[in-house]
């Protein structure tokens, strides 16, 4: 029998073990999801029961625990692969009830408490765009598209077409994989921070497993992480992290309109901070291709995705993330080239990230002042 951390290393296995047909995909949303509670309900069963003694679960016993959690989380699997399958008919209650099995529909509040993590404040975030050869961009256009290009922005994993998501990465290395490793001489990269602690949909595979929504996230992770390649016309595997996308806005619509009045005394501004939600911390598709990647750490496959709030057209970038974030000014390659870098004694390849030349680009970007976009 295995242990909890048995149960997570099959769990990172899951999607270059188990990838549908013998090119790695999947036919359909369906058989992504047939394939995930198979997979998962598998994994589970193999655990020792003496691995859920300190869980916080009903029963008295490690054994009457794993029963208890077995028969909820394959009953909520069972719910949320049903619902998939409506979202991919494009059933409009598909979103509403997977909201219902998450949220308080009256406040926005999470049904479960610990379906969450908190980013504390001032931690780094990154971020690249692509641009022309030599062009630096201001921090308006590293931030977000503006309203009115949002019509240019294209469907990726959590945001559908024309609606435009801030995306950013745990490290810089990460930010340039996400982006399919672009040239060095045509991305611009700047380093984000949170200017208050914030809370995330957490959809990592943990290491320890205490709630019954750690299993919860634990499958909703298996939906939203598969890769893609760009054989893939349709993009099937955007289905469940969209609409998980849909719901995480809906909460926080709800939460401010449910507790506008509660809100209005300052006094008690932190209750809104308590709950809500901010974005979706997942792990990066990537991690899959680990024979073609330059580092072997997990910790470095972490990456956000951050919604933009409803806001008046006279904001060309939504104040809600304006408020939460600062970054610093837009930087290129070339000029960290030409006026920062030594090459002295570097060899071509290196193991150890600190060793890599995206640390060290890192390292010169924690130097440099964080501001408002508009600043």
């Amino acid at each position: 029998m295995g242990t909890f951390v048995d149960f997570s290393d099959a769990l990172y296995e899951f999607h270059r073990t188990k990838a549908g047909d013998k090119d790695g995909q999947y036919n359909s949303i369906e058989s992504l999801c047939k394939v995930a509670k198979e997979y998962f309900e598998n994994e589970l069963a193999k655990i020792d029961e003496r691995e859920f003694i300190h869980t916080y679960l009903y029963g008295k016993t490690a054994k009457e625990k794993k029963e208890t959690l077995t028969k909820w989380i394959c009953q909520k699997i069972d719910k949320i692969n049903k619902l998939v399958k409506m979202e991919s008919d494009n059933d409009l209650n598909a979103a509403i009830d997977l909201y219902a099995l998450l949220f308080n529909k009256d406040t926005g509040i999470p049904k479960y408490q610990h379906l969450t993590s908190t980013v504390k404040k001032h931690t780094d975030f990154y971020r690249i765009r692509e641009a022309k050869k030599y062009e630096i961009y201001d921090k308006k256009g590293m931030f977000l598209l503006s309203d009115k290009l949002e019509n240019l922005v294209g469907s990726y994993r959590f945001n559908p077409s024309g609606y435009a998501c801030l995306y950013l990465a745990s490290n810089l290395y990460l930010a340039w994989e996400e982006c399919r490793r672009p040239d060095f001489e045509t991305f611009n990269f700047s380093r984000f921070q949170n200017m208050r602690d914030i809370n995330v949909l957490d959809l990592t595979i943990r290491r320890d497993y205490f709630y019954r929504e750690h299993f919860l996230l634990a499958y909703l992770t298996l939906l939203c992480c598969a890769k893609t390649t760009d054989a893939d016309k349709h993009k099937l595997q955007y289905v469940v992290p969209q609409m998980l996308m849909k719901v995480l806005c809906a909460s926080q619509k709800d939460m401010k309109d449910k507790l506008k009045d509660e809100l209005k005394d300052k006094s008690k501004d932190k209750s809104k901070d308590k709950y809500e939600i901010a974005g979706i911390k997942y792990m990066s598709s990537r991690r899959y291709d680990q024979k073609d990647l330059l580092f072997d750490d997990l910790k470095l496959t972490y990456a956000y995705v951050f919604p933009q709030r409803p806001h008046d057209e006279k904001h060309a970038i939504c104040p809600y993330l304006a408020k939460l974030f600062r970054l610093t000014e837009p930087r290129s390659y070339f000029l960290f080239k030409s006026h920062c870098f030594n090459f002295f004694n570097r060899t071509a390849y290196v193991s150890n990230y600190q060793d890599s030349l995206f640390f060290q680009l890192e390292e010169t970007l924690k130097k440099e002042k964080l501001t408002k976009y508009n600043e």
